[in-house]
């Protein structure tokens, strides 16, 4: 019963919040091999007042890549990523492959986590190609579930096409469109839950296209 049912009408009344901090060092070790270190630290959850922020809403990931520089054009790395694109805490390998192909066409693949094809019109307009695995864990209050509380394990699959373009100095325009694939939309009584057993709520949720615009900062 949807309407008595305090999980489903806190998720009505409230937004899925997230808010984080991020960075990414790139370390040449020669003229071929380099490290590339990428870190984030997220607070996300349904918090109706300030006051329900919990240190439990807190997420970290993490990834590093000893890589090789074949050419002025070609990069490719390996190495490993704690993430929770998928919804859940997970580590898996990962594979980097930067490549120019000529002045127009090239390729960014961070796989698996997202891969694009690059058209470049110009050195300030270029169109994209690709997809995306996106997702967090959220923190909740569930007065049904075991623990009071909950983990929403949401994660998204988006094929996608961009364009961006810049507009005057570091500011640039983001348009993008595709679809919203649902990978996994589950609420956990235990936090990195993975257990049928762990599990309070799930939902086989549509897979809506979308449209996305967007004003971004970006060094040159």
């Amino acid at each position: 019963n949807t309407k008595n049912n305090p999980f489903v009408n806190s998720l009505q009344s409230n937004a899925l919040v997230s808010t984080g901090i991020n960075t990414t060092i790139f370390k040449p070790l020669n003229e071929r091999n380099f490290l590339i270190f990428q870190a984030s630290a997220d607070i996300n959850g349904v918090f109706p007042k300030l006051g329900d922020i919990d240190s439990k809403a807190l997420t970290l990931s993490a990834t590093g890549i000893y890589g090789w520089k074949t050419s002025e054009s070609n990069m490719i790395g390996t190495g490993i990523a704690r993430t929770y694109r998928a919804g859940r805490l997970i580590y898996v390998p990962v594979l980097l492959w930067n490549k120019t192909f000529n002045d127009h066409w090239g390729m960014e693949l961070l796989l698996p986590a997202k891969g694009f094809l690059r058209y470049n019109f110009s050195t300030s307009n270029m169109l994209q190609l690709g997809f995306e695995l996106e997702g967090n864990q959220f923190y909740t209050n569930l007065p049904q579930s075991k623990n009071g509380e909950g983990f929403i394990q949401r994660g998204e699959f988006k094929p996608r096409i961009m364009w961006d373009k810049k507009i005057t100095g570091f500011l640039w325009f983001n348009v993008q469109a595709g679809l919203r694939y649902n990978y996994r939309f589950d609420v956990m009584n235990k936090y990195d839950g993975k257990e049928d057993a762990d599990r309070f709520f799930t939902s086989p949720m549509g897979n809506p296209m979308y449209v996305n615009f967007s004003l971004n900062f970006v060094s040159p």
